[in-house]
């Protein structure tokens, strides 16, 4: 070879070396490249130089795989990942990857054909075992180039049963201990393997031993990390379901406690109101009013506005008296048309009109002995007014069409949500009627002047809902327990019930009621007893007053003119609010607050 020719090469080599300088992964894989650069720079021959650079390129292959291999730390990738190198560096046939498992036995992780392909397709891998376990009990690669006629594993009924031919194996190791195998064959061709193929697997061996106890350490880390977490949402969840155990927990006792004052202030009234919810001043002054009605046989009047319970007050009078074994018959009078009030109250005989096929008993009839109830009785004309007069009066009826005469005895209790007295004064209410009915009247509160029983309200109407529908019994959290109370009720208990209901079916599974589940309306509403501050600057003194005068008047609403009861609320004395009271024109006559002129509040509060 010319000169040139050999500078060439030379330069060549040198590139390479540089290459490799870059690509290696430790400084004593550089110096080497250059001590046999240096070594025979002066008698590089052809042969040498073909060696050399075939030299340079296994070792370039080399770091390739061990770069590869070193990068993966998902363990199945990285075992697959392996076997293929190995397969294709080497060209064998078939590759096996085993590790050990803890008891020590063979697991075949990985097998791989020429094709990269499962070579077994499913069936125990056709290979010699005993030769794998020679390998991981020695520690020592195995090479054989014809296992059949070789003389080591003549004993060995797997290399004969196979026919293997070429086989190698060489132990993963890290440091002294073993954790498996690779093992590669051909079963066709004598002699496939040298021993720079054995040195090569063993050489990846050890790379992928390394790679693989990374992986594994990994692999451990994300399962403890997983672990970890799951046991941090565990505890969560425990958390989360303690404190929601705590919540209901502490709703009922305060349903106990609340119960118990229910109880207490049972005992203070002669009968039981328990289907009317409430231990609010304003409601415990209708109870005891109550109690010196309910044995008593005189006309009721039962005022308020819709949804405030009028019927179950008038149960409540019925069931606690001497006619409770008799009927309680309920009308609803604006619903009856005027041409039908007299069948309907009075009864009819068979044939006095188009239909009536048959004698039928009026609600007169029907409640005698016992108590007939007429709801909206301010919607009455005022013939039917009369009508009703005539039988009060004489407690007598006559069906229609029908000459008898029947006694009845029945208690009249009747109710209104307009004002009778105010509808007298406009001609259209008789006078008379309203005297009969209006022995004793019964004001029933709106909810919104007895805020602090919407809590009861509330829990009674959820604890009903969950014994219909069968569902766990709800609780509100204080926040949606406060918005409902801030809010005026204009539908009163009934408005209140029916947003308990739809409370209780949007929060689902939820067992707390929160805020967010509220209607907007309700959610977003101020309520009317808000005391106002005006926008435009005033005397702050004045303002001060007036508000300290609001507060007294509502206070001695709440307490139905008792002025002590009101001093011991407002933490004032009994003197000390009679003069308050003086100075703002305040008088409790009759137990209601109205303000008038000092002269007169001195008058009435000496």
């Amino acid at each position: 070879m010319a000169r040139d020719d050999k500078t060439k090469r030379a330069e060549e080599e040198l590139r390479l070396a540089r290459l490799l300088h870059r690509r290696a992964e430790s400084r004593s894989d550089t110096e080497e490249v250059r001590r046999i650069l240096r070594r025979n720079a002066k008698s590089l021959t052809p042969e040498y130089i073909e060696r050399l650079w075939q030299e340079y390129n296994d070792l370039l292959r080399l770091l390739e795989i061990n770069l590869d291999i070193s990068a993966e730390h998902n363990l199945s990738k990285l075992l697959d990942k392996s076997i293929d190198t190995v397969i294709e560096v080497i060209n064998a046939e078939r590759g096996y990857l085993i590790l050990l498992d803890r008891k020590g036995d063979l697991r075949f992780e990985v097998a791989r054909g020429i094709d990269h392909r499962e070579p077994d397709a499913g069936l125990p891998p056709a290979i010699s075992r005993s030769i794998t376990r020679r390998t991981i009990e020695t520690g020592r690669a195995v090479i054989t180039n014809n296992a059949e006629e070789d003389a080591r594993f003549a004993d060995f009924a797997s290399v004969q049963d196979f026919q293997l031919r070429s086989i190698m194996c060489a132990p993963l190791k890290i440091k002294e201990d073993i954790i498996g195998a690779l093992y590669v064959d051909n079963r066709s061709i004598k002699g496939n393997f040298s021993q720079k193929d054995l040195d090569l697997l063993e050489t990846i061996c050890a790379q992928a031993a390394i790679a693989i106890e990374n992986a594994q350490l990994v692999e451990d880390n994300l399962k403890q990390q997983r672990k970890l977490l799951a046991a941090k949402e565990e505890v969560e969840l425990l958390n989360k379901q303690l404190a929601e155990k705590v919540q209901r927990q502490s709703h009922e006792l305060a349903a106990v406690r609340r119960s118990l004052e229910r109880s207490q202030m049972c005992l203070e009234t002669k009968y039981n109101y328990d289907n009317i919810i409430g231990r609010s001043e304003p409601l415990q002054r209708v109870f005891r009013l109550l109690d010196r009605t309910t044995e008593t046989d005189v006309p009721v009047l039962i005022q308020g506005e819709s949804g405030t319970g009028k019927e179950l007050v008038a149960r409540a009078i019925h069931f606690n008296g001497p006619r409770k074994s008799h009927p309680f018959i309920s009308e609803n009078a604006s619903s009856i048309s005027e041409s039908l009030f007299e069948s309907e109250l009075f009864g009819h005989v068979k044939g006095a009109f188009t239909g009536a096929v048959s004698d039928r008993k009026g609600l007169f009839e029907l409640a005698d002995k016992g108590t007939l109830f007429l709801d909206e009785i301010g919607d009455l004309s005022m013939d039917m007014q009369s009508k009703l007069l005539r039988v009060i009066e004489n407690g007598e009826i006559r069906r229609v069409g029908g000459k008898d005469i029947h006694k009845v005895d029945v208690r009249i209790i009747t109710a209104t949500n307009k004002d009778p007295a105010a509808l007298v004064k406009q001609g259209l209410f008789r006078e008379d009627l309203y005297y009969r009915l209006n022995v004793v009247k019964i004001v029933l509160p709106p909810l919104r002047e007895r805020r602090e029983d919407i809590p009861l309200l509330a829990e009674h109407f959820l604890k009903e809902h969950a014994e219909k529908t069968g569902t766990p019994l709800k609780a509100l959290s204080p926040e949606a327990s406060a918005a409902l109370a801030e809010y005026d009720w204009p539908g009163n208990v009934r408005e209140l019930e029916n947003e308990i209901c739809r409370l209780a079916v949007l929060s689902a599974s939820s067992p707390v009621i929160t805020p967010e589940f509220v209607s907007p309306h309700i959610r977003n509403a101020t309520p009317s007893s808000t005391v106002t501050i005006p926008e435009q600057p005033r005397n702050l003194h004045a303002t001060i007053e007036e508000i300290e005068k609001r507060i007294i008047v509502k206070t001695l609403n709440g307490c139905g003119g008792n002025k002590s009861k009101s001093a011991r609320i407002l933490g004032l004395s009994r003197d000390g609010l009679r003069k308050k009271m003086l100075r703002y024109g305040i008088n409790t006559t009759g137990g209601e607050v109205t303000g008038k002129d000092k002269n007169n509040a001195e008058r009435e509060n000496e």
